[in-house]
């Protein structure tokens, strides 16, 4: 997975859901989160979400991530909201996110995931 991690690695473009299950900042007790967001690429390191709100910046959130369409494999995971920006194509807002832990076997899925499919 360090491999993966590295800052040059490339980032594979998806399109799936990402289901958020709840969310904590420092400085509130429960920041607004999406109801409906989507993974717009991702690597071993993190990932970035599209969704109709901004996700502020040092937010953890606790989210389900697809990595099939049909939701069938999929992993929990403990990402941080590193930054957050508007995009001027969609009007949707883009976070970038890292991931802080998730177990070892759903790193391993994630791994093969992005190699299987970045070649």
């Amino acid at each position: 997975m360090d491999e993966l991690k590295r800052k040059d690695t490339k980032r594979l473009a998806v399109e799936r859901e990402i289901k958020i299950l709840q969310a904590a900042a420092a400085n509130e007790i429960s920041p607004e989160i999406p109801e409906k967001a989507f993974i717009k690429n991702l690597s071993g390191g993190g990932l970035c979400i599209v969704s109709g709100i901004r996700i502020k910046k040092g937010t953890v959130i606790e989210a389900d991530v697809m990595l099939r369409t049909e939701g069938l494999e999929k992993f929990r995971a403990y990402i941080m909201a590193v930054w957050s920006r508007e995009s001027e194509e969609t009007g949707c807002f883009e976070t970038g996110a890292q991931f802080l832990g998730m177990k070892q076997e759903d790193a391993t899925v994630l791994e093969r995931y992005i190699k299987q499919h970045l070649n």
